[in-house]
């Protein structure tokens, strides 16, 4: 197998901070489709336990819900879904404190989005030391993020979150020709709303 460079920004980031575990962050967009799949042929090739890990907010399209759960179960790729609490989920959110506009995005990110991350590496360090970082191996890219983020690095460290991008510096033409080389079915939803819909 000719390994894709994406490897050895996985490689870097496991021998520069040697993670307790592996989860790869997967929306059901096009990006984390690509980003999964790579994520688990390394996996496979390193000799790597890695799971599959959704975050399931409850304000996004079901149909992208149920085709995460496919294609991992399709491709055999262990997932993890998580959501919010019922009592600080997005109707708790909306009576609390009103409709987010793009003011509160990062307000409602928090809620919504970061406490399941939290409980994810929880969970994956339950067996580990508190000090130890759970590898996030994300589908972010640098041509999509400088409209969103501004910049993206390939391997940020956040306390005990090490989030790694493996595809920073791919075009959408390349995730696009990965998942078609790699066989994956594209998700409707994406192709319709040219956004994961989560």
């Amino acid at each position: 197998m000719i390994e894709p460079p994406a490897f050895s920004v996985l490689d870097r980031a496991r021998e520069g901070y040697a993670p307790c575990a592996y989860r790869v962050l997967i929306s059901g967009g096009h990006d984390s489709l690509a980003c999964t799949s790579v994520a688990f042929a390394w996996a496979k090739e390193r000799g790597v336990d890695l799971m599959a890990a959704h975050i399931n907010t409850g304000t996004g399209v079901p149909e992208t819900t149920e085709f995460v759960r496919s294609v991992c179960r399709d491709n055999g790729w262990p997932l993890r879904e998580l959501t919010p609490k019922p009592e600080r989920d997005y109707r708790w959110f909306v009576k609390r404190f009103g409709f987010p506009g793009p003011g509160a995005h990062s307000f409602a990110y928090r809620y919504l989005k970061e406490r399941q991350l939290d409980t994810l590496v929880r969970e994956a360090k339950k067996h580990h030391r508190r000090r130890d970082r759970v590898m996030l191996i994300t589908g972010v890219r640098e041509q999509e993020s400088q409209r969103r983020m501004g910049h993206v690095e390939p391997i940020q460290r956040q306390g005990g979150k090490l989030y790694v991008a493996p595809i920073w510096d791919w075009s959408k033409l390349d995730c696009n020709a990965w998942i078609k080389g790699a066989g994956l079915p594209r998700n409707p939803v994406v192709d319709i709303l040219h956004m994961s819909g989560e």
